[in-house]
This record gives C-alpha cells, sequence and structure tokens, in this order.
C-alpha cells in the first residue's frame, strides 16, 4: 500500500501528495531490490513505518494541538512570529514534521514574548 492507503497523509495543511510519492517511490525502490536480489518485500513495511509514517503521526499530534484548540492555535501559533517562522520552514520541507512539533513544544513557552502579527481588517484578507 501507498500513499492514502498507507495511511501516509499530512494531517495539519491536508495534503497528500508529497507522502504518497514519497511512498511510492520507496516501494518502487523495494520492489526493483527484491526482483534484483530474490530478497523478500518486507523491508517496505519496516522503511515506511521508520521514514514515513514517523512524519505523519507527528503530522497528526501537530494538527490535533492546533485544530482541537482553535483559539489557542490562532492566537499563539498562527498570530506568533517565532511559531509561524517553523510552520512556514516545514512548508518549504526545510525541517520536518517531527522537528517541527519538538520546536513548536520547545519555544511555545517563551513565544508568548515574541511579537505577534498584526491584525488585518476582513476586508484586507478577503473575507467580509
Amino acid at each position: 500500500m501507498i500513499g492514502d492507503a498507507a495511511g501516509a497523509v499530512e494531517n495539519f495543511y491536508g495534503e497528500g501528495l508529497y507522502y504518497g510519492l514519497s511512498s511510492s517511490k520507496l516501494a518502487a525502490e523495494i520492489l526493483i531490490d527484491t526482483i534484483n536480489n530474490n530478497s523478500s518485500f518486507d523491508k517496505y513495511t519496516k522503511l515506511l513505518k521508520s521514514e514515513i509514517l514517523i512524519q505523519t503521526k507527528f503530522s497528526r499530534i501537530n494538527s490535533n494541538l492546533f485544530y482541537n484548540n482553535q483559539r489557542f492555535g490562532y492566537h499563539k501559533m498562527v498570530r506568533n512570529k517565532l511559531i509561524n517562522y517553523f510552520y512556514a520552514e516545514l512548508i518549504n520541507g526545510r525541517i520536518t514534521q517531527r522537528q517541527c512539533y519538538f520546536y513548536t513544544l520547545g519555544i511555545l513557552p517563551i513565544s508568548m514574548f515574541a511579537p505577534k502579527l498584526k491584525d488585518k481588517p476582513f476586508e484586507e484578507i478577503g473575507l467580509k
């Protein structure tokens, strides 16, 4: 199983292409190795869990932290420049879901003193 069928879905942003392609690339590599070396395909499950599903686990934890406490998520994470930086790094692929989670937990207590993003009028962000 690959992609969504393997549970390789990014929960925080709702994106599935990256992990879908990553899991299919991994499956292809293991399949080629299995055919060429007459080895077992069981290695795929182990690598899927250790390389991809561990990241989706932290994505799920991040999304639960944010979406189950939306007021907290908005005021303490979205509008906070320091925390916002980590999620921008996550989107850019510079840090992993796991790193983002631990950075957020480590920085959250002191991030209360970080500058906040300015509130925008609803009309300016497309809402009325």
